[in-house]
């Protein structure tokens, strides 16, 4: 008999539900591989469930046989402080708790109780009352019950059906085996219950304040400690303090705010701040503040309903959501417009949020580490930064260091660039004379450790079989304009009086868009930081001439018909299209984001379309000031989504519902 459509769309939808699953257990499978004792078991499986049913609160207990006693070992946003009843099972709790077959343990939710279930909810009221439990779920298995986990109301304000609790079922049993082979080793009986062995999250965070051990810690010894923190190279007196800030501040809930100019390393250090805690994880979400239009920013942080505004086909989940029980990282925090910054404190003070055009309130618990090259209290004083706002984001400061400021670790910079050229490269790694590195030394190096791999990597990309050649080194810094104007960018090397390229003829259109591409290369895709150094060039009849576009709106429109062009060229490659934008490798993930996020715009409008003239009508509706030349890129990138040949799913629409 033939299937009808719905039974396809049904076939489909179990299918859908089937690879959730199995994704969902893949990563609790791989959170716990890392685990070498009982209680990181523990508390890998409870950071795993939070994110896999998306629960606003949760605790973790081990189960104590000589006592009968639930254990705390790990609690995530109860809120400290309160005390809260301990509970002692009976043996008919045991029983019940390892399940009626082979100790396989039991879920429930508290709003579904099944007779068995009901009868311990009955005597443990109180208890599961004090803990905000609205399903529980043990953890037992041959070896007999190890413990029990809680979990309170969910994100989206959805009870625990069926998949849920299947979930949780299945996460615990993985966790309960994966504690009878340590048992069965003998591993986890002699380490004695040790302190957690995370790779990169201390075991109990609370027991390591701020001022704790890591003050007088050598770098060796905080490196043993936080493995992570190996990933930013460096031994110099000025890096040190500055890990030391990161490794104090990682383990607490306090919101971070890191400071320093581009090229520095910020986003390495947030990402060090999630990894060294509790929130390890869960989600690591990236924002970058100053590369989104003012129009997109508030979609983009809290997301939106369908039909919210024009070309809205869809719901779409902000980053506040997606980083729901983790880390949201907000790069330069100083570019966010006004009705922004509002919005962000009153999520950052209540811990709830609207998408935009819904009338939902949705609960997140999201930890934010903000960064900025920006002098934020002086953005204060002149009425651009809330002040509410900026205490807010900086409860916990740490500056890292210029590479000024870090002449002492240059040749292990230099090193470690070099390696990672040639692994990727797939050549020998190639010999750096003493000679270059003095004379790397001696430049002032203003875009800091990004514009150093800059360098590096065209100077080995055109040596030759002797290697690196010192004449090539004083051409590229030649180029880079060292000794002439001041740059135009803070600490980047943007704009210097001849913008850094010849200025294009007034009128061509095609070559202010070559142009245009040129100076945000030079910031990394950041348009404001773009558009500051263009507006101080622009200061002087000379640089008037010389950069012919400043502003942040029509940066935007020559980047977007730019990427078009090259979506189009490549024929709808996404990574060939990003390799052409950016040029240099290390640009290429900043490329690939802008791209995608680009065309994430025209998916969303061809999609509302019923076919592709209408799409290529209501994209160049949509985008009015488009520069004339990039209309027919723009009409082919539209066509070719309308016929199936692109999707969003790249780094865009698709991929929010990983």
């Amino acid at each position: 008999m033939p299937r009808t459509p719905r039974d396809q769309a049904q076939r489909v939808k179990r299918l859908k539900r089937h690879i959730y699953e199995l994704k969902s257990l893949l990563e609790v499978s791989r959170s716990l591989a890392a685990a070498s004792d009982e209680e990181t078991i523990l508390k890998h499986f409870l950071r795993s469930a939070i994110f896999v049913v998306q629960a606003e609160t949760a605790a973790v207990f081990r189960y104590e046989p000589a006592t009968g006693r639930l254990r705390l070992v790990e609690e995530r946003n109860l809120g400290g402080g309160q005390a809260r009843p301990v509970a002692v099972l009976s043996a008919d709790d045991v029983q019940f708790l390892e399940g009626p077959a082979a100790r396989e343990g039991v879920a429930f939710s508290l709003a579904e109780l099944s007779p068995e279930a009901r009868a311990f909810a009955r005597e443990r009221g109180e208890w599961l009352a004090a803990w905000e439990a609205e399903a529980l779920v043990s953890l037992a298995a041959p070896a007999g019950l190890w413990g029990v986990a809680v979990f309170g109301s969910r994100l989206l304000e959805r009870g625990y059906d069926a998949l849920h609790l299947g979930l949780l079922s299945s996460a615990a049993q993985i966790a309960a085996s994966a504690l009878d082979g340590l048992a069965a080793s003998g591993r986890a009986r002699a380490a004695g219950f040790a302190e957690g062995a995370a790779a990169d999250a201390p075991a109990e965070p609370a027991a390591e304040p701020a001022g704790g051990p890591a003050r007088d810690e050598d770098l060796a010894g905080l490196r043993r400690r936080f493995p992570t923190l190996r990933e930013i190279i460096g031994d110099g007196a000025a890096l040190t303090a500055s890990l030391r800030e990161l490794s104090k501040v990682a383990p607490t809930r306090f919101p971070v705010l890191i400071l320093g100019p581009t090229g520095t390393g910020k986003e390495l250090a947030a990402r060090a701040v999630h990894r060294m805690s509790p929130r390890a994880a869960g989600p690591f979400e990236v924002v970058d503040c100053g590369a989104i239009p003012d129009e997109l920013i508030e979609s983009e942080l809290f997301g939106h309903v369908r039909g919210a505004f024009t070309g809205a086909a869809r719901d779409r989940r902000g980053a506040f959501e997606l980083a729901h029980g983790g880390t949201l990282f907000l790069d330069e925090i100083g570019e966010l417009p006004p009705a922004a910054q509002t919005k962000l404190l009153r999520v950052l003070q209540e811990g709830q949020l609207r998408r935009v055009g819904d009338e939902r309130i949705l609960h997140v618990n999201v930890r934010v580490v903000a960064a900025t090259n920006r002098d934020l209290l002086t953005e204060v004083q002149r009425g651009r930064f809330r002040a509410d706002l900026y205490y807010r984001v900086g409860v916990f400061t740490v500056r890292m260091p210029t590479l000024a400021e870090r002449r002492e670790d240059l040749p292990l910079l230099v090193r470690f660039l070099v390696e990672r050229f040639a692994a990727e490269a797939g050549t020998p790694v190639p010999r750096v004379p003493q000679a270059i590195l003095r004379r790397l030394s001696e430049y002032s190096f203003p875009g800091n450790i990004r514009e150093l791999q800059n360098v590096l990597t065209v100077l080995l990309l055109r040596s030759g079989p002797e290697g690196p050649r010192v004449e090539d080194l004083e051409e590229l810094l030649t180029q880079a304009g060292e000794g002439k104007a001041p740059r135009g960018a803070a600490g980047s090397g943007a704009a210097s009086d001849g913008a850094g390229a010849d200025a294009p003829a007034r009128g061509d259109l095609e070559a202010t868009g070559r142009w245009v591409l040129e100076q945000v290369r030079k910031c990394d895709f950041n348009l404001a930081q773009a558009e500051r150094a263009l507006a101080r060039l622009r200061q002087s009849p000379a640089g008037r001439a010389a950069a012919p576009v400043a502003d942040r709106s029509s940066l935007t429109y020559y980047l977007q018909g730019e990427c078009f062009r090259a979506f189009a060229e490549a024929r709808f490659d996404l990574g060939a299209a990003a390799r052409a934008i950016a040029q240099l490798p290390d640009l290429e993930p900043q490329a690939r984001v802008r791209l995608a996020r680009f065309l994430d715009f025209v998916a969303e409008v061809a999609g509302a379309c019923a076919d592709e003239d209408e799409a290529r009508r209501e994209c160049r509706r949509r985008l009015p000031k488009l520069p004339a030349p990039y209309l027919p890129y723009l009409d082919e990138v539209a066509s070719g989504f309308a016929r199936g040949e692109w999707s969003a799913a790249p780094g865009g629409a698709e991929a929010e519902d990983r």
